[in-house]
């Protein structure tokens, strides 16, 4: 809960739109399992970089379907599997 309210006090109103699932946090970040994802068929994935780094790691999410990534202006982003 603490997430979707930090989302509904910062963003505005024009970007809850896409942000309609609710937001959760998977505990274990580096395994591959995040069991509120399971069957669901749209999800969306926020990454934080707490550094003030970049980083160029990969980000892993366990999928079972056919699926699309998209930026936040709705392009098509490539991706493997």
């Amino acid at each position: 809960d603490v997430i979707n309210n930090a989302y509904d006090k910062l963003l505005p109103n024009e970007s809850k739109v896409p942000m309609a699932a609710p937001q959760f946090l998977c505990q274990y970040s580096n395994i591959s399992e995040c069991l509120p994802i399971e069957g669901q068929d749209r999800f969306t994935l926020t990454l934080w970089n707490p550094t003030i780094h970049p980083v160029t790691h990969h980000a892993r999410v366990s999928v079972t379907k056919e699926y699309w990534i998209r930026d936040p202006m709705g392009s098509i982003i490539p991706a493997e599997v």
